[in-house]
């Protein structure tokens, strides 16, 4: 494992308010997928107030049958739900996995998922170690793709 895999794994991992991961729970037996990536202002602050942001990742065949519009991606939709005595509310982003490590080489036109993933995420609720592995992989490629192309502002 090099440094820099260590580095994202253990972020990943790092834990968050019990609220946000019934959140990402809600979200992944409502929508399906085989992750959840959370990321985004409220994983700085904790903050529940706003709309919390989170990608939903599909381990399916990047040739899969999708209707016509399915090019564009990520599909966004709004969601909320009940937990405890709070409505939490949440953009959610949705995509293949496939498409989300396409995304992160930086070899597609599209800087969205590199520039966003380059920064802090958790990742909530992967099914397996192996599609764990590959949402670290991606994020490590998200990072090098920023090193490579760009570079944050002090």
């Amino acid at each position: 494992m090099t440094d820099l895999l260590a580095l994202v794994a253990n972020e990943l991992q790092r834990p968050v308010p019990a609220d946000i991961a019934a959140m990402a729970t809600h979200l992944r037996q409502e929508l399906g997928g085989a992750a959840v990536l959370f990321y985004g202002s409220a994983l700085r602050t904790d903050s529940l107030d706003g709309v919390l942001d989170f990608y939903i990742l599909r381990d399916e065949p990047d040739d899969a049958p999708r209707p016509p519009w399915a090019f564009l991606w990520p599909r966004m939709s709004y969601h909320e739900c009940a937990i405890g005595d709070r409505l939490i509310r949440a953009k959610v982003a949705t995509m293949t996995i496939g498409t989300f490590e396409a995304a992160a080489s930086g070899d597609t036109l599209d800087t969205t998922i590199w520039a966003r993933f380059a920064q802090p995420g958790r990742l909530l609720g992967a099914v397996s170690t192996g599609i764990a592995q590959r949402i670290a992989d991606a994020v490590c490629a998200c990072v090098r793709s920023v090193h490579e192309r760009g570079s944050f502002a002090p």
